[in-house]
Formats: structure tokens, C-alpha cells, sequence
């Protein structure tokens, strides 16, 4: 899949319910070390806020936490991305093509710090701050999003903590949630629609409630190897 450099896309109904899913919290910390951005409390592993504005979709979505099992679910022609490519810092929106699919990875609209990335995988700077993987409304459906996720600390480096993702339709719904407990760069999280096409992917990594004394509660969410697909 190649990756593009231009404008984001503009959808005014999907924005304005990207807006609304992102929580604001206070005194965030980010990895820049450029001033961080937020005004109320700070969600935790025990208060996760995911998309709490929508409405559960009509549609259904399986969510899959086995990669074999959701690649045997997904018609030919999937794009799998590494993220090779991508160096330690802060990096624009990413955009990818291929297969007819396109889409962005990204910090959602009304975010303030954008990606802080690792070592061939995708981050934030703000740790507050979700990962949004979104795709376009002009191009090939994208029935199946999936990819390992996981909780990384200041230095990027894994750490301990819990990853929720939600997938949200192309109709503006909530397809589904999954709180993965536990994460680890190994554990796999995939979602696969089989009516209304997926609009995005939000994937927060909230607070832990009770650090280790000296210990940091602070998680960033963490993206690689992302599967994207057409459903049999």
C-alpha cells in the first residue's frame, strides 16, 4: 500500500460525530514535550470513554481477537500495513492507497498534538489523545479493519494497560466495542462488518487506576500491523 501526502478528507456529518467521541481531559503530558492541551478529567482504565455519543447500529459486526481467524473471514485482495517505514517522532496524518482502499491514520479532528510514532509503529504525542483510523466515503468499501494494538508508555516503549477500540459505520453508528485487557504488541483486535461499511476505527488507551508506587498512570495508545479488507 502506498502512502500519499495530501489534504485530509472532509465529511461533515462523520467529523462532527469524530468531534464528539474525543474526550477531553486536563493536564495531559506529551512525549514532544510541547505544551498539552485539555480542560476535564482524565478517563481511566476503570471509566473508559468510548464513543458514548452514538447509537448502536442495526448492522452486525463481528469482533475478532484471533489473526488467523479474521484473515480466513476476509475476501481476496486485503492490504496489510507494517509500518515500516515510520521513525521514532512526530509525524503528519498518514495516508494510504491500494486495492482501491484508502485511508488515513491519524489524531481525531479537535486533537492538538498528532502522532508520535515508533519504530514501524503509530502513536500519539498527547497521551490523552486517541489514534483515529479512518476511512473515505469515495473509494472501495472497507468492510474489515484489524491490527495489533496495544498500551505503550512515555518512551514508547510496551507497558501494562488496557486498549478499547470502537468501529463506527458509515451510517454514523456504533458497530461495536472491544476492551482489550492486558494488551500486549501481540494481541489482535479486528472488527468485520457485514452490512453497513466501517466509517472508523477509534482505539484509546485509558489510565490505569492504580499504578505501582514511582509509576506513571499515564498510557498511550499504540497501532501496528493493520489489516484492511472486504468481507466474503
Amino acid at each position: 500500500m502506498t502512502r500519499r501526502s495530501a489534504l485530509l478528507p472532509s465529511s461533515a456529518a462523520l467529523l462532527a460525530l469524530a468531534i464528539a467521541a474525543v474526550p477531553a481531559f486536563a493536564a495531559p503530558t506529551t512525549r514532544s514535550g510541547a505544551p498539552g492541551s485539555g480542560s476535564a478529567p482524565r478517563a481511566t482504565m476503570a471509566d473508559p470513554v468510548f464513543a458514548d455519543a452514538f447509537d448502536r447500529g442495526g448492522g452486525s459486526v463481528t469482533v475478532y481477537t484471533d489473526r488467523a481467524a479474521f484473515l480466513a473471514a476476509l475476501a481476496p485482495g486485503r492490504v496489510e500495513l507494517a509500518f515500516d517505514e515510520l521513525i521514532p517522532g512526530h509525524s503528519p496524518p498518514l495516508h494510504y492507497t491500494d486495492q482501491g482502499f484508502s485511508l488515513w491514520v491519524f489524531t481525531p479532528p479537535g486533537t492538538h498534538h498528532g502522532l508520535y510514532n515508533g519504530p514501524g509503529f503509530v502513536s500519539t504525542d498527547q497521551v490523552d489523545e486517541p489514534l483515529m483510523v479512518w476511512t473515505t466515503l469515495d473509494d472501495r468499501p472497507i468492510g474489515a479493519l484489524g491490527g495489533n494494538v496495544w498500551p505503550s508508555d512515555f518512551s514508547l516503549r510496551p507497558t501494562d494497560g488496557t486498549i478499547g477500540v470502537d468501529v463506527i459505520l458509515q451510517d454514523g453508528t456504533l458497530g461495536a466495542t472491544a476492551i482489550v485487557d492486558a494488551a500486549v504488541p501481540d494481541s489482535f483486535v479486528g472488527f468485520i462488518s457485514h452490512g453497513e461499511p466501517i466509517a472508523y476505527l477509534l482505539i484509546e488507551a485509558p489510565d490505569l487506576v492504580d499504578p505501582p508506587a514511582g509509576t506513571t498512570p499515564d498510557r498511550w495508545p499504540t497501532l501496528d500491523n493493520l489489516v484492511v479488507g472486504g468481507v466474503q
